[in-house]
């Protein structure tokens, strides 16, 4: 698997689980549990664009001798949205804090 599918699928694993909880009336305060390799991925992507590199950022976004593009920039993005939108007691789901301060700083360098 490559790591671009690896990080889209690691994304949209965590974002069904949170609006699956939050649509039968959960996810209030729920710790959501990401894979092991995920944060060092992140950082990795944060590493690549580092100094705003316009063409690993172009990448994330569009990878054109593929057949199919995966836009890593807005998944992450859309991820971190679902993250940060409270649940039906107002509380927000709980991701380990060194994870969503990786993806942060991953999100300000792509």
């Amino acid at each position: 698997v490559s790591m671009r599918e690896q990080i889209k699928r690691n994304l949209h694993r965590c974002e069904k689980q949170i609006k699956r909880n939050k649509k039968a009336g959960g996810g209030d305060g729920e710790v959501l549990v990401v894979e092991e390799g995920f944060r060092p991925l992140l950082r990795l992507i944060q590493q690549l664009c580092e100094g705003h590199f316009l063409p690993m950022q172009n990448f994330l976004r569009e990878q054109p001798r593929h057949d199919a593009n995966i836009n890593i920039i807005k998944d992450m993005m859309s991820f971190f949205s679902t993250v940060a939108q409270p649940g039906s007691r107002g509380l927000l789901t709980f991701v380990d804090p060194l994870t969503l301060e990786q993806l942060l700083f991953t999100l300000t360098e792509a």
